[in-house]
């Protein structure tokens, strides 16, 4: 009889924490961490940062100043070298006018200009005016969206001070192509075929690379790029299976 009862109240307890979400058991999830610098005058500001444009990855990792660095804390299966570029990169975005499209860069280059490679081997390389006609700080806000073909697409919307650059930048090359830099990688080389002046715009690509320059430009540039001087085990955690419905 006791066991008959036991058997009864079993069969209604469980049912009852299933359908309410609750877990019986837990999983170990394992962690890494990434220690990162250098650390600047300002480790708050570049925690801020990284936060920020992890956030719109939606990577939540735990972030901390440790003796040695900055010290990045995630779940491993969430650790990728997407992730590494987004943590890594300054972040520093400008605009150039285009002199050339070439190969691979030359020896020697005129007075006054740069080479900066395309994203990858088969963009080439662009000769570029060295001076950007703007950059830094001069983004206000990204969203990722599609463009009029349906294709994944970055807009972008400038700052008042950046609007008004890139009106007077585009305007002087109308008809000319501009590269469009981020951290010294040509992302985006469009031809100029009117002024743009209403201070925002669109950058094509495909979906993976779209959502990485999102990201890195989410945010304000850093300072300093950071290099990650050493990866390491972390701490393993337990989390409970539980979903609420």
């Amino acid at each position: 009889m006791v066991s008959a009862v036991r058997l009864l109240l079993w069969a209604l307890v469980v049912p009852v924490l299933l359908s309410s979400g609750a877990a019986l058991a837990g999983s170990t999830v394992e962690r890494v961490a990434y220690i990162l610098g250098p650390v600047s005058d300002d480790p708050d500001r570049q925690i801020a940062i990284l936060k920020g444009r992890l956030a719109t990855w939606k990577r939540y990792p735990d972030i901390t100043v440790v003796e040695d660095g900055l010290r990045v804390e995630i779940d491993r299966d969430l650790a990728d070298p997407l992730l590494q570029q987004i943590l890594t990169a300054r972040g520093f975005l400008a605009f150039h006018a285009v002199d050339d499209l070439v190969l691979t860069c030359p020896d020697a280059l005129a007075p006054g200009t740069a080479c900066l490679p395309g994203l990858s081997p088969d963009d080439g390389a662009y000769v570029v005016l060295a001076d950007p006609a703007l950059s830094g700080e001069i983004l206000q806000a990204v969203d990722q969206v599609g463009d009029a073909r349906g294709l994944p697409a970055l807009s972008f919307r400038f700052t008042a001070e950046g609007t008004k650059l890139f009106g007077e930048f585009t305007t002087l090359r109308l008809g000319q192509t501009i590269a469009v830099v981020v951290d010294g990688v040509v992302i985006s080389a469009p031809r100029i075929m009117e002024p743009i002046l209403g201070g925002s715009g669109l950058l094509s690509g495909d979906d993976q690379d779209i959502a990485v320059w999102m990201a890195i430009l989410s945010e304000p540039p850093l300072e300093r790029p950071l290099q990650i001087l050493r990866e390491e085990a972390a701490e393993p955690v337990t989390r409970g299976r539980r979903r609420r419905k």
